[in-house]
């Protein structure tokens, strides 16, 4: 992996170090660590890292190692283990491990050890020599060695002549100011550098920059450790500096080190989802760290793809670069842009690149800058200037794979950003979504009341919409949607905020109104914003809206209005549409009634809550039984029998219906089974089953019917499932119908003549009976035109060779002039109301003549 310089440089270094592979085995080692360990090298050859670890240990070792390889973790934290030497002696010791990624090459583990008993013998010592002698102090000032310590905040506490030689500030200047705040932008570095040695991460010999007082950055090598008190303890940092010497025998492991820590240390933070300010950070530290420069700047490519924004900078004093630059051949950023290349410069001042600055000279001379690319398009940029010259290519590669990370890292960004955008935005209109729009009725309020002004939220729900996709598709509803924002714009103010709940739900919130009368003016606004057709794909069509006011009370929040808003809208349609309905006390309780049936709904099958209803289905013209309809009802606790009326809306609306459902089907089949085999019926005996959209549109239905059919022994032929033509709209229903007449289930289209298309169905779909439905029946013998309709209903099932069903019958008048009329079949309370199982297995012992009817 090194070249030979380095190996060299590696076997003699006199820090302990040894270099393993991706699994955890040794693969080299220096003579230090062979003498530290007692043991020699071609002994540790080959051993697995984690046999020096206790056995009960072992496994957290591998998975450490692994975290390490796969960039979960930038250093793996220090980790202490005893050894016995093969002369019997036990040692202590301290290792800090680091991933070595060198392009081309397999990733190494880099593993440094630290002997305890030495660094402990030698900090108790300093202590106790502390502790002794008040001179102490006196003799770091005057060391030869440039040394700083600070506590383990990272407040200086020892910067002794050395170091004020060498950096230009005295020890009254800096003592008791951060560590951090010598350094341009806040240090961030410098604290995760303290943060690490006193959190116990074992840092190798390292090279770096540090800034003098003048303003210059110089070259150090630096030796950072933990300071422990008496006890054992680590009470503070401290670190020895000397100047960085590019020919000293260890110089290039020592920068190889600095290297391989700050790029882990990158890609661990970018993995983890670090923020824009963390990683941008990190890139200017590993690029100033890695090439020796003194100042680096970030930019990223404008969508014009001609100029560049400023993103991120290390070394200069704020203001002395524009926000925005070109993107040309004046500036070496710009000419790295441009070409899409890595390039370099040694003479800055005497070379074709204009280099200004208008706030002093900098020392600065040399310039590198790299486009960052993605996909091959160049969409930010990195740049590195020094004084001197001489890049080397070891540079290139390090500031290539930082290049390559910071890539990644802003991919990441805009991800997260399209994701947060698509969140708080709708797609199809573009207005906030109930995330975005919560915030801002939050913020409405608090503005509102602050100023002692009205907030209202109004909802509005365009009517039949549903309607309007079945006949002109979906595409044009989009459109339709998408032209209901403008007229909803322009009669809300610039501080209004209009959004988009769901499908065709849509909200406005209007603030710093003066009255309720004012709230109410601009309801009306928004209605008649509605009088005028809208345009889709060439053609008109008119909408109208089911609206819903409510005023903010003090103390209401922004869900509890939206809630209460959307309450009244709901009324609205409830009362014809086309209307504002006001939210007041009255219409929340019947809200808090509703959810509360929901709640109570749920888990009301496994309570064995539920139970079923028979009506049953007569033949008009023998009077006896031709078969039952099976309807739900909720045997509340306290409420007693519930009707369908009071919670199968809510059931469909909540998804509570595909249980229920399954509940009905299974439970049916196996009643009418046993009332097959106990009594004489007609056959088939016909059992209808009510099938909701939700459970149609629920995968698992066609299984379920199988599975009631066959558990019970039912035959195919006798279950028919009703199903209202809104129910055909969903997607793919009619093939999932077609399959389950195919396997031999009837198929009942109920409520026949009230849908908005009831002959295209009968085109596109073969039924085998419509219910003709009660809202025709009720009126026989009073009004003609119904006769005529329900004549006209009743001849088309004939011509189409299927069963006519007219529910609803209460009357004698009404049964005879359906008999009159030629239908053959009917329900209602004239023949009897829905019946317990023991009233309808009565009926049935009776021979299945009902009430209403007489046999022939």
């Amino acid at each position: 992996m090194f070249g030979d310089a380095v190996r060299a440089t590696f076997d003699l270094s006199p820090s302990p170090m040894a270099l393993l592979d991706v699994s955890g085995r040794i693969v080299r080692t220096n003579f230090r660590i062979a003498a530290l360990l007692g043991t020699p090298p071609e002994g540790l050859l080959g051993r697995h890292w984690s046999d020096f670890a206790e056995p009960a240990d072992r496994a957290a070792a591998d998975r450490a190692l692994a975290d390490l390889v796969d960039g979960r973790r930038a250093i793996l934290e220090a980790a202490e283990f005893e050894f016995i030497r093969p002369d019997g002696q036990l040692a202590s010791f301290r290792s800090s491990t680091s991933a070595v990624i060198e392009p081309g090459e397999p990733p190494l583990l880099l593993v440094q050890l630290t002997d305890l008993g030495e660094e402990r013998r030698a900090s108790r010592a300093l202590a106790e020599l502390a502790e002794q002698h008040d001179h102490v102090a006196a003799v770091l000032a005057s060391s030869r060695q440039a040394l700083l310590a600070t506590d383990v905040r990272g407040i200086l506490t020892t910067w002794n002549d050395a170091m004020a030689e060498m950096l230009g500030w005295k020890a009254e200047e800096v003592i008791g100011r951060p560590l951090a705040a010598l350094f341009p932008g806040g240090g961030k570095q410098a604290q995760d550098l303290v943060d690490e040695v006193v959190g116990g991460i074992l840092i190798p010999r390292f090279a770096s920059f540090f800034p003098r007082k003048d303003g210059e950055h110089i070259a150090v090598d630096c030796d950072a450790g933990p300071v422990y008190d008496t006890e054992g303890d680590v009470i503070g940092f401290s670190c020895v500096f000397q100047m960085h010497d590019p020919e000293a025998p260890d110089a290039r492991l020592r920068w190889v080190n600095t290297q391989v820590r700050l790029l882990s240390r990158l890609r661990a933070l970018i993995v983890a989802g670090g923020t824009p300010d963390e990683v941008e950070g990190a890139v200017l530290t590993a690029v100033a760290s890695t090439t020796f420069s003194t100042h680096v700047l970030i930019v990223d490519v404008r969508e014009d793809g001609r100029s560049m924004n400023m993103r991120a900078q290390l070394g200069w004093e704020p203001g002395v670069l524009t926000s925005v630059l070109q993107i040309d051949e004046t500036t070496l950023m710009g000419s790295a842009l441009s070409s899409g290349s890595l390039l370099t410069e040694d003479d800055l001042e005497n070379s074709k690149y204009t280099w200004r600055n208008d706030n002093g000279v900098l020392a600065i001379n040399a310039g590198l800058a790299i486009p960052v690319t993605r996909d091959g398009k160049v969409i930010a940029g990195i740049s590195a200037y020094r004084a001197t010259g001489g890049w080397a290519e070891e540079d290139f590669e390090y500031v290539r794979e930082i290049a390559s990370m910071y890539a990644d890292a802003l991919t990441r960004w805009e991800q997260d950003a399209e994701q947060r955008r698509t969140e708080l935005h709708d797609r199809l209109t573009g207005l906030p979504t109930l995330t975005l729009l919560t915030d801002r009725l939050e913020q409405a309020l608090e503005r509102d009341r602050a100023d002692g002004v009205l907030t209202a939220v109004i909802v509005l729900d365009v009517d039949h919409f549903k309607r309007i996709n079945e006949t002109v598709g979906h595409d044009i509803g989009d459109r339709l949607l998408q032209a209901v924002v403008p007229r909803l714009r322009a009669v809300a103010g610039p501080g209004d905020t209009v959004g988009r709940l769901s499908g065709d739900e849509f909200v406005v919130v209007l603030g710093e109104l003066e009255t309720e009368a004012e709230a109410m003016h601009r309801a009306e606004a928004l209605l008649e914003a509605f009088v005028d057709p809208f345009a889709a794909a060439g053609e008109e069509h008119l909408l109208t809206v089911s609206m819903g006011l409510t005023l903010a009370e003090d103390g209401a929040s922004a869900q509890q209005l939206l809630s209460d808003a959307d309450a009244a809208a709901f009324r609205a349609k409830e009362l014809g549409r086309n209307r504002i309905e006001v939210f007041d006390r009255t219409l929340r309780e019947r809200v808090t009634e509703r959810v509360k049936t929901e709640r109570e709904l749920r888990g009301a099958v496994d309570r064995e809550e539920l139970t079923l209803r028979y009506q049953p289905i007569v033949d008009l013209r023998t009077g006896f039984l031709e078969g039952v309809e099976a309807l739900a009802r909720w045997q509340h606790p306290e409420r007693g029998l519930v009707g369908p009326g009071d919670f199968i809306e809510i059931a469909e609306e909540s998804g509570l219906i595909v249980g229920l459902g399954d509940w009905v089907l299974h439970t049916a089949c196996h009643q009418a089974a046993q009332w097959l085999e106990e009594h004489e019926l007609p056959r088939p005996f016909k059992l209808s089953v009510n099938l909701s959209a939700r459970q149609l549109a629920n995968r698992g239905l066609g299984d379920s019917v199988v599975r009631a059919l066959e558990s019970s022994g039912l035959p195919r032929g006798a279950l028919g499932l009703e199903v209202t033509e809104s129910v055909l709209l969903q997607p793919d229903a009619i093939d999932v119908l077609t399959e389950l007449r195919t396997y031999g289930v009837r198929i009942m289209l109920d409520d026949f003549g009230t849908g908005y298309s009831s002959l295209s169905y009968l085109r596109q779909f073969e039924v085998d009976a419509l219910k003709i439905d009660r809202s025709f029946v009720s009126e026989l013998g009073e009004r003609r035109r119904d006769a005529l309709l329900v004549s006209a209903l009743v001849q088309m099932a004939g011509a189409l060779n299927i069963d006519a069903v007219a529910e609803g019958v209460e009357t004698a008048q009404q049964a005879q002039m359906l008999r009159v009329l030629g239908c053959g079949l009917a329900q209602g309370f004239h023949f009897a109301r829905p019946l317990t199982i023991e009233d309808a297995t009565a009926l049935m012992r009776a021979g299945g003549v009902t009430a209403g009817g007489r046999s022939t």
